[in-house]
């Protein structure tokens, strides 16, 4: 403040305070002089709410043990920059419920549970109405082994027909196929079979077939019937083509291809190809829809390429290992194990895993396409998951949990890219994805793959299971400190009650955390503030207390300094507390430029970085206060909210306090009462989330943040984290 102002003010006050101007108590007139116009009656500036939480933990011990339950306002697990904004607990028997403060910005809370034996998983609650309804609760699935789906009834329709009555034996003499005819190899046949663009040609194989060409066509309605134990092999390149309404069925305990002579591919045109028995291949392409590969034997196949509408069924009791699945616009549907090295699922494709059944990759690629787990299900990704597209999703159907468990997740930074949903488990090893790229819906959940698995998934024919190991329960120690790291700022105008340059930096101090200790679930008996002093933009001798609004002088024990603090003008009481006070009132220091080392009070500090010549840096000056309680007190009664932050000019008593709006003064306020309710919705000192990068001296916040005024105006409706959208240049720039 420039020596004019503080002129201008000083008789200002003097009217005020002599009575000399009664209509300096007018609200319309102080509203016709303040800095900004159109306020919402009954704005109250705040930029955080209480809302209330209900929490049910997954109770695996009929209420014998408490869980922990944390909130934050980013995934812990996921991102390290995660504040964490309260704590409870509770058990199966007695859910947690609650109220905690949180920004207004703040769209969804992040309930992290910790079970007794210390594992974590997080769960992204949306904030609807004030309110936060969590319930990690498992339901039991009682259908948890049935793999049969209904989405796959029209895979099972074909069946291998009968070797029929007219049957023509395939000898070395005549391997030239007619249409309409029907084939058979019954002992062993070394060499090709010419197929000749022929139609309607049904070939059946209960001997072995040693196959000699390169390239055979199966035209419409062309078949290859491999049963009762026949076998294919090539000992060369052989390229097989199977068109429309075409069949190539191996049976039961058959055999097409072998491990050393695998070099046989397919190309499927809304064919059929169908394996119960063993097959070992080089790959598969389709680009034509009507197209359906079912497996319910073991099949080992270099790559399989889909570009269009077709279906993968690994049906039950399939076994299915592929180098390189890449797949567009297509259905594969797992019913058993399939285990695949490289697999790209692409837009409009779909990956549907059945209950008690596995997927496991090394590598995944996710262009905009659609996971589903069911109970008891497993996907796991060895290596790294690449997700691309904002329609990628993993979900979850049935009543009981499935995991998708993941070394690395890859994002696509540009657009949130990936959804999770359902009764799902992710657990996710290596976190690298910024947060607004991926969502959790409830009840899918972040499990901290660190602490253990959640779920027990058994090794079984159709799954690797997850090695889950048993957790050894402890009931939570108390006492217990717990350090809320959501941070605060209050920053103040001191011309209260006149309108200033509203800089907002004449005192700028931060709240930086808040340790609670807890004697026991819901009861506190000391508290410590971890405060940081940053600005003085003041030219007066200022300070700084906190009344606890919810307590009196005799509920506190003791005030303790963690350093020497300038507290002389405070008349200090034998606790600690400020004397002659209704409420409790800790003293934070009387001079804040000697706070941050400075005696000369007409000096602004941390404040300037315009002009070079008005340059006065200091250290910031970070210092705890600790209060300790008579007896332990409810949490509700020391919140963030019940913290009446005030500045105070000048030395003397009765003494001029600059409260947040909507705050009581204190007894020792020199304000008469009829102009604290006149001044009550006005601000000149507020309370922001974060740490506040607050303006140069003599540039008003509007200038500094252009979405404050629209938020101000629209009663806190709008532009909720105007905070984080300042102009730069207009900011002092000391972190």
């Amino acid at each position: 403040m420039n020596y004019k102002i503080f002129i201008y003010v000083l008789a200002v006050a003097m009217v005020i305070f002599t009575g000399c101007r009664k209509d300096v108590f007018d609200s319309e007139a102080l509203g016709r002089d303040y800095f900004i116009e159109n306020i919402p009656e009954g704005f109250d500036w705040t930029t955080s709410s209480s809302i209330q939480v209900e929490i049910t933990p997954s109770d695996n011990y009929a209420g014998t043990y408490l869980y922990t339950i944390d909130f934050f306002d980013k995934n812990p697990i996921a991102d390290s920059s995660a504040n964490l904004l309260g704590s409870g607990w509770c058990s199966g028997k007695q859910p947690l419920e609650k109220s905690i403060i949180i920004p207004d910005a703040q769209a969804d809370l992040f309930v992290c549970q910790t079970t007794p034996g210390g594992r974590r998983s997080v769960m992204q609650v949306p904030i609807e109405n004030n309110r936060v309804i969590c319930n990690f609760s498992r339901a039991i699935d009682n259908v948890a082994q049935n793999r049969t789906l209904s989405l796959l009834a029209n895979s099972d329709e074909f069946e291998i027909p009968e070797i029929p009555a007219d049957v023509i034996e395939i000898t070395g003499k005549n391997n030239r196929l007619e249409s309409g005819r029907n084939y058979i190899i019954r002992g062993e046949y070394t060499g090709e079979l010419n197929f000749n663009n022929e139609k309607n040609i049904s070939l059946y194989v209960t001997g072995i077939w040693n196959n000699t060409a390169k390239s055979t066509k199966l035209e419409v309605n062309t078949n290859i019937y491999v049963i009762n134990n026949g076998k294919i092999f090539s000992r060369e390149e052989w390229d097989i083509q199977v068109y429309s309404n075409s069949n190539l069925a191996i049976a039961k305990g058959c055999q097409f291809g072998d491990k050393d002579h695998d070099d046989i591919s397919i190309r499927l045109n809304s064919g059929i190809f169908l394996n119960e028995g063993l097959v070992y291949m080089e790959d598969i392409y389709t680009d034509q829809s009507n197209t359906l590969i079912k497996n319910s034997g073991e099949f080992h196949l270099d790559k399989l390429e889909a570009t269009t509408a077709i279906t993968i069924n690994n049906a039950d009791g399939g076994k299915l290992y592929i180098e390189e699945l890449e797949i567009g616009n297509a259905t594969f549907i797992n019913q058993c194990y399939a285990e695949i090295e490289e697999m790209e699922l692409n837009y409009g494709s779909s990956l549907t895993i059945a209950s008690g059944c596995a997927v496991k990759c090394e590598k995944l690629n996710v262009n905009g396409a659609k996971i589903t787990l069911a109970s008891n299900s497993l996907l796991e990704v060895t290596d790294e998951a690449e997700f691309k597209g904002a329609a990628s999703s993993i979900g979850r159907t049935g009543s009981d949990f499935a995991l998708f468990k993941t070394h690395k997740i890859k994002s696509n930074e540009y657009w949130q890219f990936l959804t999770f949903s359902g009764q799902l488990y992710v657990e996710w090893e290596k976190i690298e994805s910024k947060s607004q790229f991926y969502k959790f819906i409830p009840p899918a959940q972040l499990v901290d793959s660190k602490k253990g698995s959640l779920i027990d998934i058994p090794a079984s024919e159709c799954s690797q299971g997850n090695d889950y190991q048993p957790e050894e329960p402890e009931e939570p120690e108390f006492p217990r400190q717990v350090t809320l790291t959501k941070s605060y700022t209050f920053a103040s105008e001191d011309l209260y009650p006149s309108p200033g340059d509203f800089d907002m930096n004449d005192i700028v101090l931060g709240m930086d955390s808040v340790t609670y200790n807890y004697v026991e679930k819901d009861r506190i008996s000391f508290m410590i503030w971890h405060c940081t002093l940053r600005a003085v933009g003041a030219t007066r001798q200022s300070g700084a207390a906190i009344q606890l609004d919810g307590l009196k002088d005799e509920n506190i024990q003791k005030v303790t300094y963690s350093k020497e603090l300038s507290l002389g003008n405070f008349n200090i009481n034998s606790n600690g507390t400020e004397s002659k006070q209704t409420y409790a009132v800790v003293p934070l220091f009387d001079n804040a430029h000697r706070t941050l080392g400075c005696d000369n009070t007409s000096t602004i500090l941390n404040a300037i970085s315009k002009s070079p010549q008005w340059i006065n840096d200091v250290p910031f000056n970070s210092f705890d206060v600790k209060i300790e309680f008579t007896s332990p007190v409810e949490e509700l009664a020391i919140r963030i909210d019940n913290m009446n932050y005030f500045a105070i000019i000048g030395t003397k008593t009765p003494r001029t306090e600059i409260h947040l709006p909507h705050y009581n003064h204190t007894d020792l306020s020199s304000a008469p009462k009829v102009l604290q309710e006149v001044t009550k919705d006005y601000m000149w000192t507020i309370r922001v989330p974060g740490i506040f990068r607050y303006s140069h001296e003599w540039t008003s916040i509007l200038e500094a943040y252009p979405e404050f005024k629209p938020w101000v105006q629209s009663g806190g409706n709008s532009n909720k984290e105007w905070y984080n959208n300042p102009i730069e240049e207009n900011l002092y720039r000391k972190k």
